[in-house]
Formats: structure tokens, sequence, C-alpha cells
């Protein structure tokens, strides 16, 4: 069984976010929970409690929200008698039955790598250390939490008066030994024994979500149901939107405000939950007068263009036995397997119907939105994973138009001028599979002709995967989290062929992201190297 149950209280207040690659990897950038704000306890999920407070780091939903998820299913899974031996104590697990979880998704071999990998570079400490630091402060009553001055302490484990201080965890510790070390909180056991309603969660189904923005968005679904429960589904039936959606998965502070990759963000999410049978919802833009349904065939052609879609939440399959993700899902068919495979056919059928005009005028469109002003401060999984879905669309549209007018295909891509072309025929290259790679690179080389590209450039793509120096706080972190990365660009750069590479990869860029970084980190002998080197090549 993989279901967990959960209280609103941590999963729908907005602890878990979405950050960016060189938020997680610095702890000197990551944001805080504003221990100021006083949240309102719903009185469907809480008796006795009417405010709370919350304090410590943001948690990622990248593996913090997979670390929390083990550590309520190791938890969970314990009798009351266990749960107070273990209060008194600790228990002892090795972090493979700790992760034990995330085998499901996983082979034994990459299992292991996994484990390893996030152990060699102190991910899962940190993020142990981020759940210990979370706690939560119940007051009984709102003005209690508007006068409630005392410092709070950082165990989480004690009660005065009308409030209730709460942490996931007394102790979680990684210790030298390699084995995780937890002692269970008595005060979050209250806390659930005074929750009026648990909310079941089947933690392989959050788990299994390609991208981190779906995993707190099913979580957040989860707790705005209404409760019914028929046929495997638990339906919500709200309207939305997408303003109102983000708010709840991904709030700012006050002086943000939301933009197009935001947009883009619950996007993805909404295509992959549907694309996985979890989801059933619709959507209507303010011209609009009908609702359009949202299904497994048509999600590929789906796209939000602004805050003010209208979205129709009906219900969702997050709380059902069976995950999509490893075939146990009766409804959810072909569909459950990776995302962009397995619906290729159904999204060109649909658009069979579509007029070649329609199709230029979509692939330009989202063509034009790809923005590499803003993505040059991203590595180059995040621009991958943020544009995805979208050059999906443009291989998919690409191939049709290509077959109904081969001039008017050409004309929509001779649009591209410049820079762009090199760059779109790398993103093409780096982020489709299959087909849909095969299609763009012939397009690409038929109406743009022959580029300098970096997408054999292997040195180059090693690069593009490290964050730049002014994203960096502390070098000697970053020297230990890319040792890897530095190791292979190292050993590839002496040899002939990284000698012809590094002729194709600006001074600048290698400067950015490697040199001066190396010297700050004290190793100036591997600074010099790659310097020489990369002069030597020119």
């Amino acid at each position: 069984m993989t279901l967990d149950n959960h209280t609103q209280l941590v999963i729908g207040t907005g602890i878990f976010r979405t950050l960016n690659r060189n938020l997680i990897n610095n702890p000197a950038l990551r944001p805080v929970l504003d221990s100021k704000i006083i949240y309102e306890v719903d009185p469907r999920f809480m008796n006795g409690y009417k405010a709370m407070t919350l304090a410590g780091p943001v948690l990622d939903t990248d593996l913090d929200i997979k670390t929390y998820l083990c550590l309520v299913k190791l938890l969970g899974s314990m009798t009351d008698a266990q749960y107070e031996r273990a209060a008194a104590s600790h228990i002892e697990v090795t972090p493979e039955q700790f992760y034990s979880p995330l085998a499901e998704f996983l082979s034994p071999a990459e299992f292991g790598n996994y484990i390893s990998d996030f152990m060699r570079t102190d991910r899962i400490l940190h993020s142990m250390k981020r759940l210990h630091a979370f706690q939560m402060t119940l007051f009984r009553q709102p003005e209690d939490a508007e006068v409630h001055s005392g410092k709070e302490s950082k165990d989480g484990s004690r009660m005065k008066g009308s409030v209730m201080i709460v942490g996931l965890v007394s102790v979680i510790s990684l210790d030298g030994d390699g084995i995780i070390r937890i002692t269970p909180n008595l005060p979050m056991r209250e806390m659930y024994r005074a929750a009026s309603r648990l909310i079941a969660v089947n933690r392989s189904t959050i788990i299994g979500f390609e991208h981190p923005i779906s995993r707190i968005f099913s979580l957040w679904l989860t707790t705005i149901g209404n409760g019914q429960f028929k046929q495997d589904w638990v339906y919500i039936n709200k309207k939305l939107s997408v303003r109102e959606i983000l708010e709840g998965i991904h709030p700012l502070t006050e002086a943000g405000y939301y933009k197009k990759r935001h947009v883009k963000m619950l996007e993805v999410a909404l295509v992959e939950l549907v694309g996985c049978g979890v989801l059933e919802c619709a959507y209507r833009r303010h011209t609009d007068t009908q609702f359009t349904t949202i299904t497994p065939e048509n999600c590929k052609l789906f796209i939000l263009d602004g805050l003010k879609v209208e979205i129709e939440l009906t219900r969702h399959r997050i709380s059902h036995k069976h995950s999509p993700h490893n075939g146990q899902s009766e409804d959810a068919g072909e569909h459950s397997a990776q995302l962009p495979k397995g619906l290729q056919e159904e999204t060109f059928d649909e658009l069979s119907d579509v007029s070649a005009v329609t199709l230029s005028n979509e692939i330009t469109h989202i063509l034009k939105s790809v923005d590499f002003g803003r993505a040059r401060y991203l590595t180059m999984p995040d621009i991958v994973e943020l544009y995805r879905a979208d050059l999906v669309k443009v291989a998919v549209r690409t191939k049709l138009l290509r077959e109904l007018d081969t001039a008017l295909c050409r004309k929509t891509m001779k649009s591209v001028l410049g820079y762009r072309r090199e760059r779109l025929a790398n993103l093409f290259n780096v982020a489709l599979d299959g087909p849909d790679k095969a299609v763009m690179a012939g397009v690409c080389a038929e109406f743009w002709g022959a580029m300098t590209t970096s997408n054999d450039n292997r040195l180059y793509n090693l690069l593009s995967a490290m964050p730049r120096e002014s994203q960096i706080k502390d070098p000697d972190q970053w020297a230990i989290t890319y040792a890897a990365q530095i190791r292979d660009f190292l050993a590839l750069m002496v040899t002939e062929e990284g000698e012809a590479m590094l002729k194709g990869i600006r001074a600048a860029m290698l400067n950015a992201r490697l040199i001066n970084l190396l010297t700050k980190a004290s190793m100036t002998k591997e600074a010099k190297l790659v310097k020489y080197r990369a002069e030597a090549a020119k």
C-alpha cells in the first residue's frame, strides 16, 4: 500500500515550493518562511487551534518533498508503542531503507547510484537539516498569535499554555557511519490526533512525477477537494484562475509578481497530471464562453496564455491506491508512461483538422516565447525543463505543416533569425527524443542550413549544466557539488577531441562557469591548466 495520511497544515500552506537550481544548491540564497505571517487554521482540518505561524527554510519540490514523503511513510508505519519508544530514544535506518519508495521507479543500479551520488554531495544531509529546521506554532486563538513574542525552541518539542510548537521530526541526522538516526516528534502526533480530517496521498504518485512543480501541484489539489470519493476519484469541482492556483502552489513575496515562466510552470504541471490520468480538468480563456476539456489525447496541444485563464478542476486520483507511474493504474492505460511518449500519434491526429496558417502562427508564437535573455541565468537542465513541453509542441506542429505546405513551413522557420537559430537547434537536440528529435534535426538542417552548433560539443554541454560565478556564494561547496563534472571536463579537455571542442567555447563562458570558480576554490593548478589549454586551442 502506497497511501499515507497527511495533514493540510503541512502540505497546503506553501512550505514546499519549486526553486531554481541555483537556490536549491546554495543555502545562502534559499528563501525562508516568514514567521510573522499568521495563517488561519481551517476548522475543517483541525480541532482546537485557530491560527498558526511557520518558521524555517522553504523546502524544495526536488529532494526535500521526497525526503518528507519518505519520512511520513516511515513514521506512519509505526504503532503507538513503537512511536513512543523511538521518541524517547531514536531509530536507525540506512539511506537505502529510508528512501525505499524511490526504488519503485528506478532499477537497482540506478537506485544505488542515486543514493551514493546524493551521499557524496551531502544533498541528503542538507535536506534532512532543512526538514529538522522547519517548525509550526499553533495557537488556540488568533489573538494569541498576535501577542506571542517568546522565543520558540528549535527542537519543536514543547507546549506552553495555548501554544503548541510542532516540528516535522525532533531529530534526524546522517552520521559519518552512513546511518540515519531519527527521533519522532510527539507534538506532531498530537497535531495528527487533533486533526478533524486527514488527507490520503499516494506517495508513489507524487514522487514519480517528472517535474517538481507537478509534485506540489498534486499535493495542493488534495487539500482543496471536497472529500467526496466516488469510483476511485476524489471530486474537487472548483473554478480558479491561473493566478489563484499559482498563489496556492507558488506564493510570492508582497513585492513579487507572476511572470510568463510561472504560467508556463503551471501549464507543464497540468499537462503532466492530465497525461498521467490523475486529473480531470478544463480551461476557459477570458475571450471564451465555454470550457474546453483537457484530455490525455489533446493535452500536448494545450497552452496557457495568461493569468486570467480560468481552470475548472473536476476530480483527481492522487488519493488512489494505484500509482500511474508503475503500470498499476487501470484507467491511465498507456498514458501512465512517460508523458511525452505514447501521446504523439493522438496529438498528430488531433491536429489533422488544423489549417496550415494556424499551425504556422502557433509555431511562430511558441518559438518567440523562448526567452534566451532570461535563460542566460539558468543552467541547460533548467532551460530544458522550462521549455520541453513547448519544444514538443513545435515538433508536432512542424511535422504536419511540412506535409501540408512545405513553402509555408520554410517561411515560418526562416522567420527565426541570427543566433536564435543555433540556440534553438541546440535546445531541440537536447530536449527532444525519438521521432520529434529526428523531425526537428531534419527541418533545421533543411531550412537553416549548416551551422556551427554546440550539439555534439561535450565540453560545452558540461559547462552549460554548471552555474555561473555570480550564482555561487560558496566556491568550496561548488567544487564538491560539481566534482564529477570538473573531473570529466579536465579529462576530456586534454584529448585531441577535447582540443577541438575548446575552440567552440567562448572565453567569457569558460571564465564565468569554470576558471574563476576553480581559482576561488583554491584549485589554481586546474584553473591554469584550463586557461592554458583554451588559449592554445584558439
